[in-house]
């Protein structure tokens, strides 16, 4: 009976052994696969960091929201992703697609659509450790034991460059602003130099008011901001970015080619045509009568461009009128000398106006349905300044965003 016993626990001692050598084993294989696993993640997010840093830098580096730099966006995403590693190997391979981020749809939409106000420029970025790129696919340490070699891997990222403003009014050097008596502004107000922001009795603008940090204000009675006035490092940034938009908007919109002929002295009432898909006008002297009407007749896929090089005024009651389904975020008007630009009282703007070099005075009871953008100094009189969704000219500062 003894021996039985004895057999019996020799037997499961055996048992037992074998047991554990098979607990060990798929111990080892669970401890091994945590070690890959542990590993893969760590490659993953190495991946996927460079492929955030190479889509905000490949954003930013898109310059104008309005006319994007593709290929600068391309290359810069390209060598920011090419300064990180993963896995210890230098990163050199990259797919990098743009267009525009879909807000709506939230996809990446081809760059050859025209954009809504709600499609902003953005770059996408894959990283990825698969065969034939950047040393790929990763090699497994321990999975080799389990069948598991390696194991490919990817990151992606897309981020947009989004507006973080929309310009009514917007001085772009070091002169000063001036809202005088009863003003109304529907939309941001920025002031990127040193000269002083004043706001008139009764004065309310709708969005921000973005000051530099040198600028000085004054507000006066029952005026205010809705939207709060920003001026620390943030505005800085943005009015920077804003002023650089100015600056390339400037320098398109005067290298465009003329197609409309030149005009040496514009005063009276009259129709331009447009004949192309963006329509040129130069104009000498835009010294409008009292009551001129100048009417642009384009479809709504037309772009007017009105470059005036010496005197700029708008008499009493003259207005800027379009027809034939022209937009007035299409529409801008260039003053590319020194001279102040004068809108008298009454007058009625469809459009923008951009004066980098001269100053800009708008009178009593009149309204910009556009963006009004000025390098000197800039003041309203009793006028209302109306801002479209979307502008010909780039209406605002940008910042960059990861959207997936």
């Amino acid at each position: 009976m003894r021996r039985l016993a004895r057999r019996c626990m020799h037997d499961q001692g055996g048992a037992l052994a074998v047991t554990a050598a098979l607990f060990m084993v798929a111990l080892m294989g669970m401890a091994a696969l945590a070690v890959d696993y542990g590993h893969m993640a760590m490659v993953q997010g190495e991946l996927e960091k460079a492929a955030e840093a190479g889509a905000l830098a490949g954003a930013q580096s898109l310059g104008s929201s309005s006319n994007p730099d593709w290929a600068q966006g391309l290359s810069t995403a390209t060598y920011i992703v090419q300064q990180n590693r993963a896995a210890g190997q230098q990163l050199t391979d990259c797919d990098v697609t743009y267009g525009y981020w879909s807000l709506v749809c939230q996809t990446l939409q081809p760059f050859s659509i025209t954009p809504q106000a709600t499609d902003m420029p953005g770059v996408q970025v894959v990283v990825s450790k698969r065969p034939g790129q950047n040393g790929g696919p990763l090699q497994m340490i321990f999975g080799p034991i389990v069948g598991l070699s390696s194991y490919p891997l990817s990151g992606g990222a897309v981020a947009i460059l989004k507006p973080v403003a929309n310009w009514s009014i917007l001085e772009t050097g070091n002169g000063s602003v001036t809202l005088n008596n009863n003003v109304n502004i529907n939309r941001d107000v920025g002031v990127a130099g040193d000269g002083p922001f004043t706001m008139g009795n009764n004065v309310v603008i709708l969005g921000k008011a973005y000051l530099h940090t040198s600028t000085v204000k004054a507000i006066g009675n029952n005026s205010g901001v809705r939207g709060g006035v920003v001026q620390d490092a943030t505005s800085n940034g943005i009015l920077a970015g804003a002023k650089a938009d100015a600056q390339t908007a400037y320098t398109q919109l005067t290298g465009l080619a003329n197609n409309l002929g030149t005009v040496a002295n514009q005063r009276t009432s009259r129709t331009f045509t447009g004949t192309a898909t963006t329509n040129v006008l130069d104009v000498t002297n835009w010294q409008l009568n009292t009551g001129a009407v100048i009417t642009l007749s384009g479809s709504a896929s037309m772009k007017f461009v009105i470059r005036v090089s010496n005197y700029f005024t708008f008499g009493n009651n003259s207005r800027v009128n379009l027809t034939g389904g022209l937009k007035a975020d299409n529409v801008t008007l260039v003053n590319r000398g020194t001279r102040t630009v004068t809108l008298n009282n009454n007058v009625i703007l469809n459009g923008s106006l951009l004066s980098p070099s001269g100053a800009i005075s708008i009178g009593n009871g009149s309204s910009v349905n556009g963006v009004i953008v000025g390098g000197q100094n800039i003041t309203l009189n009793n006028n209302t300044v109306t801002t479209p969704p979307t502008t010909f000219i780039p209406s605002s500062g940008h910042g960059t965003a990861l959207v997936h």
